[in-house]
């Protein structure tokens, strides 16, 4: 079945926007190679799980109810928008008229220059849409199972003994790793997401100053 391949149609999504993500379009003589591109990955998650830490070590119940209903709302308007955009990127990518044999090397590289562009830019939002998406299933879940994902997880206890572990506390320890784990991975997605967008809102800027020199 078609469906069984959706892990590898998410997989080459995953890895041309971390290719895309850490490509210089400005500079193209000196491409970041597979290494470079794990090693300023592994930075990025680093920088972006600590601030994800600290506030999931603020939020003792959890995130709101209220500010997960807006941040639904705010990814659903994004993915609407930016789906379009792609599509519209995808047909500029089409219309770009092939060079004749007697291009020059100037034009062989600004037509390379813009196609790449568009690769990235394209890439890159598909990426935000995929985080997007998952970010919107993760959420549902405050809401679907508010008593079980608002739990505080510093009115937990250890208990001094192994006498006091029962299937209770077991299913209540269970319970608090999930909510917290949850909230972790949702607001490293959030974070994770608001710095992808501002890296392709800022290479299309630079990339637009560039071209109107």
């Amino acid at each position: 079945m078609s469906y069984l391949k959706i892990t590898n149609y998410l997989g080459v999504l995953l890895r041309e926007g971390r290719k895309w993500e850490f490509s210089d379009l400005l500079d193209q003589n000196s491409p970041a190679t597979d290494k470079q591109i794990r090693h300023y990955s592994w930075i990025k998650r680093l920088i972006l799980l600590t601030p994800t830490i600290l506030i999931c070590a603020f939020l003792k119940q959890g995130i709101d109810k209220d500010a997960v209903g807006y941040a639904i709302a705010a990814l659903s308007i994004f993915i609407g928008l930016f789906s379009t955009l792609i599509i519209t990127m995808y047909g500029r990518f089409l219309a770009i008229p092939k060079l004749g044999e007697n291009a020059t090397h100037l034009q062989e590289i600004e037509d390379k220059k813009v196609k790449n562009f568009i690769r990235q830019f394209t890439f890159i939002t598909g990426k935000n849409l995929l985080v997007s998406t998952i970010s919107i299933a993760l959420m549902l879940l405050i809401l679907v199972f508010p008593d079980y994902m608002s739990i505080d997880a510093y009115s937990l206890k250890f208990v001094d003994s192994t006498q006091q572990i029962d299937v209770q506390s077991s299913l209540l320890a269970l319970n608090a790793v999930i909510a917290i784990a949850l909230r972790i991975f949702i607001i490293y997605l959030g974070f994770a997401f608001f710095l992808s967008l501002l890296y392709s809102l800022g290479a299309l800027f630079a990339f637009l100053k560039r071209e109107y020199k």
